[in-house]
């Protein structure tokens, strides 16, 4: 009886200790990480996106399609994208 108790509990201890060890790699690598701005320098580049795409959301808005095109147009001109 002793054996078997003793090899239960060599048995739970080495499931305990295998799941603490795989503990940490429950998180997928990421296949490309994004560099990390510094704290306090604006990210531009963002932000112009950003600009872009709210010019591009009040064209949206307008009903008549010639005006539409035209203030894409205009948006994209002023933002360097095709």
């Amino acid at each position: 009886m002793t054996n078997l108790t003793s090899t239960l509990a060599a048995s739970a201890l080495a499931l305990f200790f295998s799941g603490a060890a795989f503990a940490d790699n429950e998180r997928p690598l990421d296949p490309y990480p994004t560099p990390e701005q510094p704290t306090g320098v604006p990210n531009t580049q963002n932000q112009r996106y950003e600009e872009y795409l709210l010019a591009l959301e009040k064209c949206q808005d307008l009903q008549e399609a010639p005006a539409r095109q035209k203030c894409i147009k205009q948006a994209t001109q002023k933002y360097n994208r095709m």
